[in-house]
């Protein structure tokens, strides 16, 4: 596991290229550090950048600088920044989800007056081009919901990921005192149970009169995953667990803990999970029925069967970081939550570790002496 370790740390390390300041970005100078192949936002904010603020949050604010800084140059902050140029647009920005997580952390030397306000653009203001910039806000604002007549492409998983996003708008904003403007995003963070069903127990397609359109959770409408109409590269069935703003009310909807636990093991029983980024956290997820000790059991899981020493090592891509940052946080045993200043706590996989807070001067040491390095236990007190 230690040889694993560093490998995939090596991995990590291996993020966005450092243009310097005013040094080898051609387009513009203004004394601000910039760096080229965000590619992208959307994978690495599911883990990768909460690892990053934790062992190096200087690095972790001169990123969100400048991605401030695109944002003064374009007008809107990027999702995917290559080349100095915007890339496709996953799933909204991810960006949002990002300033607010840096200042829950206490991250300084950041601008987040100016980062609250290229958020709510992102929510306010319609898109130039919602393939590259913002988002589809004309169903968001008229309906409460990204309809399967009007967005071409993952109608639903956008929806989800927007209301997350607004979910980070309103607590960053919270946190800078404007209460007004939190008030109005946590509204807008609730329209996302505007699209669950509750028969199916999951987030489904909806049609303009409010009417369902008809689909199979348990499959994609296109050939080509990223392009099915409904869900981003994973089936309704996976986009069920991404209720990232109240994960206790997803366990309430789905029947309580006892009946959450089997919907869990069934996704992964029945081989619904296979390590994409955006199913990274959901091992972790038994945490909210109550139960760590399935949570560590399903990780260790994963541990095993998407990651190995060999050039074959990871089971997908590896995308900013995210793949490598899942089995560190979990060989650690603390796995971030996006966008917030939580961590679910598992078993770690070594009998001590030790993490330098940046230039703090401060170190995080976790100690498991009684660890069990990877194979399954019956019983994880925690």
């Amino acid at each position: 596991e230690r040889a694993l370790f560093y490998s995939l740390f090596a991995r990590l390390l291996a993020g966005p290229a450092d243009l310097g300041v005013d040094q080898e970005f051609p387009l513009w100078k203004s004394g601000v550090r910039h760096f080229t192949d965000y590619y992208c936002l959307w994978d690495s904010v599911r883990n990768a950048n909460s690892l990053l603020s934790l062992f190096d949050p200087e690095r972790e604010a001169e990123l969100l600088n400048c991605l401030l800084d695109v944002a003064e140059k374009t007008g809107w902050l990027p999702d995917a920044w290559i080349a100095g140029h915007s890339a496709m647009i996953q799933g909204g920005s991810s960006a949002d989800i990002l300033f607010c997580e840096a200042k829950e952390k206490g991250i300084c030397g950041i601008d987040y007056e100016k980062a609250l306000r290229y958020m709510r653009k992102n929510n306010e203001q319609p898109s130039p081009d919602t393939w590259l910039y913002g988002r589809y806000t004309g169903d968001y604002h008229t309906y409460g919901y990204l309809t399967s007549d009007h967005v071409p492409t993952s109608c639903v998983s956008r929806h989800l990921e927007y209301t997350y996003q607004d979910r980070c708008i309103g607590r960053l904003a919270q946190l800078l005192g404007k209460e007004d403007v939190a008030a109005r995003y946590r509204k807008e963070a609730g329209k996302i149970w505007n699209l669950w069903r509750d028969d199916v127990k999951c987030f489904a397609p909806r049609k303009v009169g409010g009417g369902w359109t008809t689909f199979d959770p348990e499959a994609f409408s296109h050939p080509h995953h990223s392009f099915d109409p409904y869900y981003y590269e994973a089936t309704g069935r996976c986009w069920a667990f991404h209720a990232w703003q109240d994960f206790p009310e997803l366990v309430r909807r789905f029947g309580g803990a006892e009946a959450f636990v089997r919907a869990l093991d069934a996704f992964f029983d029945q081989d619904q999970y296979d390590s994409k980024e955006m199913m990274l956290h959901v091992p972790w997820l038994y945490h909210y029925a109550g139960r760590p000790d399935l949570s560590v059991r399903r990780v260790r899981e994963c541990m095993r069967r998407y990651f190995a020493p060999g050039p074959d090592g990871l089971a997908d891509n590896e995308d900013m970081g995210c793949q490598s940052a899942f089995y560190m946080c979990a060989a650690m045993g603390a796995y971030p939550m996006m966008g917030q200043d939580l961590y679910l706590l598992g078993a770690p996989v070594f009998e001590s570790v030790e993490v330098a807070l940046g230039r703090s001067g401060k170190t995080l040491r976790i100690e498991a002496p009684a660890h069990d390095d990877g194979a399954f236990v019956d019983e994880i007190y925690l």
